[in-house]
């Protein structure tokens, strides 16, 4: 298998912005995801007394956020290039709340085991593949529902490779294809699948797609997207904060595994150097290391300083 880089993109808008986020692909075909979605929801939740579904009521304080290792923003001296500006004052309360419970949970423990080994067919891989990403996101389920964030929807994976999908404007591009986080759906390269692709490159694909679902849907039925706040930055530097953030989350998911086989997977992970234009290996390195933390708080990509999420 070659040693080479390809691409892959995930468009995304984050306050009415478009955003290009990057997907790393080692040694095999490239996997894009093109995210289209709505400016953010309401900025408001419900008003009434708090409740075991995570909402408070109004007039509540803001709550304390969390401190990840790092040092950045308040929580220390910085890197010497700065703290990004971190604004919750448009932010609902609830949300802040949902946002602390979140970051301070610890990636649960599953029994998801990704399809590294067999099948080998589209059909197969793309069934696998689909039944491996709503594993690891039933393993969240007990969470979502304890904080009221239930209506986080299942993914549906589609193979482009198959060919219902071929052609489809999903599939026309040979780097790049659809994910709608409104319904849940990825497309999965043409030639995704085992012989094409490294184990661990696979694995870290497939769970990167359920971070992303986890970052782009878990939120209050009237607030923001938790994962999502915090920070105002030009596009290319937020691009990297998004991106970094699901690479994090996605090992801390697979060293979650109680297989000790697929928990290894995460340690297989390349480390890339993508250059100006994107993340670079020194930081893609900080945050796979993060991510043994298990934390989710210490995936928080999106307040870190900008060395933490430097192209260099």
């Amino acid at each position: 298998m070659s040693g080479s880089t390809r691409r892959g993109r995930m468009r995304s808008t984050l306050r009415g912005r478009i955003v290009v986020v990057t997907l790393v692909l080692a040694g095999c075909a490239a996997l894009g995801l093109v995210a289209q979605r709505a400016a953010p929801p309401g900025q408001r939740s419900p008003e009434g007394a708090g409740n075991s579904r995570g909402q408070v009521g109004a007039g509540a304080s803001a709550p304390t956020p969390y401190r990840p290792s790092f040092q950045t923003l308040d929580f220390g001296d910085d890197d010497g290039k700065g703290s990004p500006e971190v604004d919750y004052s448009g932010v609902d309360v609830a949300s802040q709340q949902l946002a602390l419970a979140l970051k301070s949970t610890r990636f649960p423990n599953h029994r998801c085991v990704a399809p590294v080994a067999a099948p080998t067919t589209f059909a197969a891989i793309e069934r696998h593949s689909e039944v491996y990403v709503n594993c690891l996101l039933d393993a969240w389920r007990p969470w979502l529902e304890a904080h009221g964030t239930e209506h986080v929807k299942p993914i549906d994976l589609r193979h482009c490779g198959l060919a219902q999908w071929r052609g489809t404007q999903a599939c026309s591009d040979e780097h790049t294809v659809t994910w709608d986080p409104g319904v849940g759906t990825f497309y999965l390269h043409r030639r995704f699948g085992v012989g094409l692709w490294e184990s661990s490159t696979i694995a870290m694909t497939l769970g990167r797609m359920t971070a992303a679902t986890l970052q782009h849907q878990v939120r209050l039925p009237e607030g923001h997207w938790v994962l999502l706040m915090g920070v105002d930055d030009d596009t290319q530097v937020m691009n990297r904060r998004q991106s970094l953030q699901v690479e994090c989350m996605a090992s801390g998911m697979l060293r979650a595994a109680q297989s000790p086989s697929q928990a290894e997977l995460a340690e297989e992970r390349t480390v890339y150097d993508r250059g100006a234009d994107y993340w670079g290996a020194k930081s893609q390195a900080f945050w796979l290391a993060q991510a043994r933390r298990g934390v989710v708080g210490e995936c928080d990509a999106i307040i870190a300083a900008p060395a933490l999420v430097a192209h260099r």
